[in-house]
């Protein structure tokens, strides 16, 4: 907001050249003005509420354990494909009570009046 204010005031603008200089000052001026006053951060509409670190890191365990899984495809009795197998049955216990517990506090947290102008 600083710079908009040092900005020169010209009455007239002799030349072409001026004028586009002038311009492209302006313009930066007011996008430092707008980074710096408008927030960066909102959260997306179709965001996953729900969706935690723990859930990430267990996403990433899932992941290493299915790679190491199928680097022994050809082994199938190695032991890697049941730790993958149980890895993978817990990641979806996790996201379902993740879920769950989300929508449940969200039921929680209503109330009358919230309930009629939800859909607005």
């Amino acid at each position: 907001m600083a710079r908009l204010k040092s900005l020169e005031n010209w009455d007239d603008i002799p030349n072409e050249v001026l004028l586009l200089s002038c311009i492209d000052t302006l313009t930066c001026a007011i996008t430092e003005t707008i980074e710096v006053c408008i927030p960066k951060c909102k959260s997306a509409p179709y965001q996953k509420h729900w969706w935690s670190q723990e859930l990430t890191d267990r996403c990433r365990e899932v992941h290493r354990l299915a790679r190491r899984a199928y680097s022994r495809q050809m082994e199938p009795g190695d032991p890697s494909h049941t730790a993958h197998k149980e890895a993978r049955r817990h990641y979806a216990t996790m996201i379902e009570n993740a879920k769950k517990q989300h929508w449940d506090s969200f039921l929680t947290s209503l109330d009358e009046k919230y309930i009629w102008t939800a859909h607005c």
